[in-house]
């Protein structure tokens, strides 16, 4: 899961659209996941929908196998502050400070907070990895 985390960092820091962590399915590319997708089919795909769905998928996957469960990945892509926080609470593996993090508590469009919460999650990582 880390490799796909530091694939939304590094596609993050390349893109040219703004975030809009505010649609989620929207059919455009200006998503976390839609960042990725542009990242890696950069002469462009049919729709960039299916290749952000794709990657969703791929860190639902992801998020499964090392935590056992799907939300922590949704913590990341989904819509709307509540949906992100509900999801993250209900992985179990964050403390009620990590719970307070900007991008669980505020609806946002800012690459810098989503990308701090995915760096949260990679430390996450590592602990369950020691």
């Amino acid at each position: 899961m880390k490799e796909l985390l530091q694939e939304v960092l590094d596609a993050g820091d390349k893109a040219k659209l703004p975030l809009d962590m505010n649609e989620w399915y929207c059919g455009t590319s200006c998503c976390l996941c839609g960042d990725v997708a542009l990242s890696r089919w950069p002469e462009g795909v049919e729709t960039t929908k299916d290749a952000a769905a794709s990657f969703s998928i791929e860190l639902d996957q992801a998020s499964l196998s090392t935590f056992g469960i799907y939300a922590v990945a949704e913590s990341i892509y989904l819509s709307g502050a509540h949906d992100r926080l509900e999801s993250a609470e209900m992985s179990g593996i964050f403390t009620s400070e990590d719970l307070k993090h900007p991008h669980l508590t505020t609806n946002h469009s800012d690459r810098a907070i989503a990308h701090d919460y995915v760096r949260l999650i990679m430390r996450k990582i590592d602990e369950v990895e020691k």
